[in-house]
C-alpha cells in the first residue's frame, strides 16, 4: 500500500467511528445481497465470525505494520477455517465491505478511497486464506511455479 492509501484508510476509519453500528448493519445487508450464506458467518448475522469494527481495525493495523501482524492474521485465517469460513467468503466479504463503505460515505467514497480499502482487504484476506490453507495442509508454496 502507498503512504497515501494508509492515510486514507486511517482517516476513513476515524470518520466511521461514530457510525460503527450503522456500518455493521450495512455490511450485513450487503453480505446478504451478495451471498446469504456468507452473511450468516458474521456476528449480527447469526454467526460467530468477526464483527465489522474489529474488521476495520484489523485492516488499518495490518496496513500500517504488515510484517508484525502476519502471524496473527494467518492464525485468524486458521480459526476462520475451523469455523467453516470458505475461501469464497473472503471475496464476498470484500465486496460487501466496499458496498457498505460506499453507502455510508456517499460522495466521500472516491475512487481513491475505494482502491485503498480494496487493497487493505486484499492483503488481509490473502494472509488469512494462506493461514487457513496451511493449517489444512492444502497450501503448497511450490504450486505457483511453472
Amino acid at each position: 500500500m502507498s503512504p497515501d492509501q494508509l492515510i486514507i484508510i486511517r482517516e476513513t476509519r476515524d470518520r466511521l467511528e461514530p457510525q460503527l453500528t450503522e456500518l455493521s448493519s450495512t455490511v450485513h445487508a450487503a453480505l446478504y445481497e451478495v451471498d446469504a450464506n456468507t452473511s450468516s458467518t458474521f456476528r449480527g448475522g447469526g454467526g460467530a465470525g468477526c464483527d465489522v469494527g474489529a474488521l476495520l481495525d484489523l485492516l488499518v493495523n495490518m496496513s500500517e505494520d504488515p510484517h508484525r501482524l502476519v502471524p496473527t492474521v494467518a492464525e485468524l485465517g486458521r480459526r476462520h477455517a475451523e469455523s467453516a469460513v470458505r475461501q469464497a467468503d473472503y471475496r464476498v466479504t470484500g465486496i460487501a465491505l466496499l458496498r457498505a463503505l460506499e453507502r455510508l460515505l456517499g460522495p466521500a467514497f472516491t475512487p481513491e478511497v475505494h482502491d485503498a480499502w480494496a487493497e487493505a482487504f486484499a492483503v488481509v484476506s490473502t494472509v488469512m486464506e494462506r493461514g487457513a490453507l496451511r493449517a489444512s495442509g492444502e497450501w503448497n508454496p511450490r504450486s505457483d511455479r511453472g
